[in-house]
């Protein structure tokens, strides 16, 4: 049996993972354990006894004391701002077998750590998901028009988004917090979402979540060789825009082009 551990408030962080689904309905492979780091102690033998762990980064203690099987750590977002923040993730990177991420594809920025080269050779791909509970998007006719601007709009880690929405040409997602299943119920109400990655180069959530609720995602594309892995196609499931200034000519052509096939 292998051990799942996990912050119990995934289904709120981290709604976009494969291993949310094992939150609500049980695997015959799999013990799953949400807990908070302070709720650990209790389990701490059960957790033991299994044959293998997989553990979230929010709950790396486990990892120290897990010591029957092999261990896989997911992990997050992969970057921190401070010296002491890179050396504890390189000590709990070093401390297990394999690091489960879908930041494997990341370039290294200067100002910012993806992981050393001492341990990014544990880096498995881990792409984000969409749960199977997902809400079922409305009939392409009654979908808005206009596109939809999805996520933060910050010029410091998202400039591409920046860029777009001070054209106004685009709806913005509101600002306000939505819930896991609110968020993806609206991304299904418009026919096309634009998004991009951060400045820290790895695919965000978004651009599994725009398509999975019928929406075209309009973005910059990631790079070839998980765009391969993720069989995202520009032009065929999917349109690549590198500058932000083109997306408004993109997003009309694309428009014109599902009118004539569907209209």
């Amino acid at each position: 049996m292998i051990a799942l551990v996990l912050s119990s408030k995934w289904p709120q962080y981290y709604a976009s993972s494969p291993f949310n689904n094992l939150l609500k309905a049980e695997h015959p492979d799999f013990t799953v354990f949400a807990v908070q780091p302070h709720e650990v102690a209790p389990v701490q033998d059960e957790i033991s006894a299994c044959e293998a762990l997989v553990v979230d980064d929010v709950l790396a203690p486990v990892i120290q004391f897990y010591t029957n099987g092999p261990k896989l750590m997911i992990g997050g977002d992969p970057h921190a701002h401070t010296r002491a923040q890179v050396e504890r993730l390189e000590r709990e990177y070093a401390s297990v077998d394999y690091v489960l991420t879908g930041a494997v594809f990341s370039k290294k920025l200067p100002q910012y750590f993806y992981p050393a080269e001492t341990t990014r050779a544990k880096h498995l791909y881990f792409p984000h998901s969409v749960p199977d509970d997902a809400p079922v998007g409305l009939p392409w006719a009654d979908r808005h028009p206009r596109a939809l601007l999805s996520g933060s709009v910050s010029q410091q880690v998202y400039p591409f988004r920046w860029a777009c929405q001070k054209t106004h040409a685009f709806n913005v997602l509101p600002p306000q917090g939505l819930g896991r299943d609110e968020y993806l119920a609206y991304l299904g109400t418009y026919r096309y979402a634009i998004t991009c990655n951060s400045i820290f180069e790895y695919t965000v959530a978004k651009y599994f979540e725009i398509p999975a609720m019928g929406a075209v995602l309009i973005a910059p594309p990631p790079s070839m060789d998980e765009m391969d892995l993720l069989g995202l196609r520009g032009g065929e499931n999917c349109v690549w825009v590198k500058n932000a200034a083109d997306v408004r000519s993109e997003e009309r052509r694309v428009g014109k082009e599902c009118r004539s096939r569907w209209s």
